[in-house]
């Protein structure tokens, strides 16, 4: 088994963590070799072998569509260092911290102030060990299109988020992370990331209204995310494209059609990419081969259907997409898709 970095003409890794999916079959023996593993995020019923106690391992409950069932692992250019710190378990290189930490929310109560909790100890943590920036964050919120107390699990989420942000004092314009939030069944908030010592670029997609503007339907505070944060290392740059779907300006389009929610979904993903090539004075770059893809179904019945016209509507590669079945913030939604786009200077 060969665990493939992206890396140069020349052989050098140059960014400073990169993903890969990879078969859990082939996961002791990456442990084994020299690779500098930074985490390792499963979708499913826990491995049945041991994760190195130094790794950070994150567990989300979400059924895979596709068979075999593949791993999601960050792979750092340079040593890693683990370690917890009130509730955090954390890795980091030199640049790069990734981070997760988990909440039991038994009946779902109080999500708000849950939220608000863990996003203010995140943004306290990554200042307090220099890695202020937080440029990628997954959400997986129990329940996320229920309404407890009269009001949506997804719009509690995005209050208690929005208050720790506007606490901490976040720059919607400049400082907000791509973000996904997908709905659980375990009575737990998860919650994993990706900090920097430098900050990302924050980009923005013309088709839709930025998130932090969505009119007040959507909820007491608008979501808080960027649509992708872009990071860039000498030889080149990694986007991270936040959960996207069949959005054209706040609006859900294509209800109850599948091809045409998923067309306008790559659509969306195509020109946040284009911007980001934009923001960095590049050629136009769509949907590549290696990039990798993270699609949430609704349902599951439908997973033959999406993965048909995904294969047909980019050139990304079968192993690199990972086809989960879950709740999306939008009762709305059929299903949303999520990117990691690596790319290099000539």
């Amino acid at each position: 088994m060969t665990v493939h970095k992206f890396k140069s003409k020349e052989g050098a890794v140059l960014l400073p963590l990169t993903a890969r999916y990879l078969s859990s079959s082939n996961l002791p023996e990456l442990f084994s070799s020299n690779e500098q593993v930074m985490a390792v995020v499963n979708y499913g019923s826990e491995l049945d072998f041991d994760i190195p106690a130094n790794l950070v391992s994150v567990n989300v409950p979400l059924h895979q569509l596709s068979a075999p069932p593949i791993t999601e692992v960050w792979l750092s250019d340079s040593d890693v260092k683990s370690a917890t710190s009130n509730g955090i378990h954390y890795s980091f290189n030199s640049s790069i911290l990734f981070g997760h930490v988990v909440a039991d929310i038994p009946g779902v109560q109080n999500l708000e102030q849950e939220v608000e909790e863990k996003y203010q100890r995140i943004s306290k943590f990554t200042k307090e060990k220099n890695y202020p920036h937080i440029i990628r964050i997954w959400n997986y919120v129990p329940d996320i299109n229920d309404e407890p107390d009269g009001l949506e699990n997804y719009k509690s989420f995005s209050l208690g988020r929005s208050n720790a942000f506007e606490d901490q004092n976040i720059d919607m314009v400049r400082d907000l992370p791509a973000a996904s939030a997908l709905g659980i069944k375990n009575g737990k908030l998860i919650i994993y990331f990706i900090a920097s010592k430098s900050p990302g670029s924050q980009i923005e997609n013309p088709r839709q209204v930025n998130a932090y503007h969505y009119p007040r339907k959507y909820g007491p505070k608008s979501p808080s995310f960027a649509r992708a944060n872009i990071m860039t290392s000498k030889g080149g740059y990694i986007n991270y494209v936040s959960g996207t779907a069949s959005i054209v300006g706040h609006e859900t389009l294509h209800t109850d059609d599948i091809e045409g929610q998923l067309k306008e979904t790559i659509t969306n993903i195509n020109t946040v990419l284009e911007m980001a090539t934009r923001k960095e004075h590049k050629k136009n770059n769509i949907l590549s081969e290696n990039d990798l893809l993270k699609v949430y179904i609704r349902d599951g019945k439908n997973f033959a259907l999406i993965q048909d016209l995904l294969e047909k509507e980019t050139c990304v590669k079968k192993e690199n997409i990972m086809y989960l079945e879950t709740d999306i913030c939008r009762d709305d939604l059929l299903l949303e898709v999520e990117a990691v786009s690596m790319v290099f200077k000539d």
